[in-house]
């Protein structure tokens, strides 16, 4: 055990037969690239489906999770998601809008492109399409300048991240 119990990406724990998941696992996280403690209940629901898949004799591996809160704090909506405190480190270009006059606050980490983590406080209607971003690992180097932006939406986003997101939603 570490702050949770240590499994690999199939949810094995270092003992012969014994899985863990949910709140007490050290799942994958995207985000840090390790095992963490990832207490939500999507992560647990992934989670718990592959463990049991595994123990059933169905090989199935733990794609990982990114761990995402959203409270409203004095009326104002919150929303953070990923690392969104990274290391001083020059592998990471930090991105924030602020405006104190309409109580607006948005960043985002980039790690190589990649979205790896965000904050968005008062305005997080865009929320939905930075964690997918995120969690699809999709570079956004090219839209980087407008992620943040007031009226950002699907049509700042290239064109094949758009229609595999559009395809991906009518599929579901």
């Amino acid at each position: 055990m570490n702050r949770g119990i240590v499994v690999d990406r199939f949810m094995r724990t270092t003992l012969p037969d014994v899985y863990a998941c949910g709140d007490v696992a050290e799942a994958y996280d995207l985000c840090f690239e390790g095992g963490r403690v990832l207490p939500q209940w999507p992560v647990a629901h992934m989670s718990g489906r592959v463990a049991g898949f595994n123990m059933a004799g169905e090989k199935r591996e733990y794609p990982g999770g990114v761990v995402m809160s959203a409270l409203k704090y004095f009326d104002t909506p919150i929303v953070a998601a990923g690392r969104t405190s990274p290391e001083a480190s020059d592998e990471y270009e930090v991105l924030v809008a602020h405006d104190p006059a309409k109580a607006l606050y948005k960043k985002a980490v980039l790690k190589n492109g990649v979205l790896q983590g965000f904050i968005m406080v008062g305005a997080i209607e865009t929320a939905g399409i930075l964690f997918y971003l995120l969690r699809n690992d999709v570079d956004v180097t090219s839209c980087k300048d407008t992620l943040l932006v007031e009226g950002f939406g699907l049509v700042h986003l290239p064109d094949s991240v758009r229609k595999t997101m559009l395809i991906r939603r009518q599929m579901s």
